[in-house]
Order: C-alpha cells, then structure tokens, then sequence
C-alpha cells in the first residue's frame, strides 16, 4: 500500500523525493484520507492496531525496549512496559537459557 502511494504521489507531484511525506508530499494527507484507503485494503484493522504490531515486531527481534518506548513515541517506559511487558516473558526464558549454557 505505501509503494503504491509514494508511486502515485512521485506521478502526480513535480519533484517527489524521499524527503518530502508519502503521504502528501509537502504536508501530509489529511488522516480521513489516510483513513479510507487503510480501510479498504485492511477492513476489520483499525489504524492504531499498526502500532501495537509494530512495537510487537521490534520486541520479537530483539529490540531494547527504552527505543521501543522512543519509536511509537510513548510519554513513558512505564506505559511501554504495562502495555507489552508480556512480549518480554519468552525472551525472559531465553536469556535465563544463557546461563544454563555456560553451567552445562
């Protein structure tokens, strides 16, 4: 869905580059824009579900979780923490695994 809008917004919009939004070029769209083309292509998602799986995905591949905090752009890592602090259980076993390592 993104390449298809920056293919569109470099068509239509005289000297489109990664500098400029993607999504408005010199400003970006209006959200209801945004809004309605999300909605067709992912009609049971609402929007705000993109950053719980995003945040997600970072957790899952190792990220630290004070950039996760930093990234969706939480006001604390107390609300990173409550919101995914259960990600970090299997990672939990994982490093305790270390240890079990270096005993064996």
């Amino acid at each position: 869905m993104l390449l298809e809008i920056k293919t569109e917004s470099t068509e239509k919009i005289y000297g489109f580059n990664d500098s400029l939004y993607v999504f408005g070029g010199l400003a970006p769209y209006h959200f209801s824009h945004l809004h309605r083309r999300y909605k067709k292509v992912f009609p049971e998602l609402r929007i705000h579900d993109l950053r719980h799986s995003y945040a997600s995905y970072l957790i899952n591949k190792s990220v630290d979780i004070y950039l996760v905090k930093e990234l969706p752009r939480h006001d604390d890592i107390q609300q990173t923490a409550n919101t995914y602090g259960h990600l970090y259980t299997e990672r939990k076993h994982e490093v305790m695994s270390v240890f079990e390592e270096t005993v064996s």
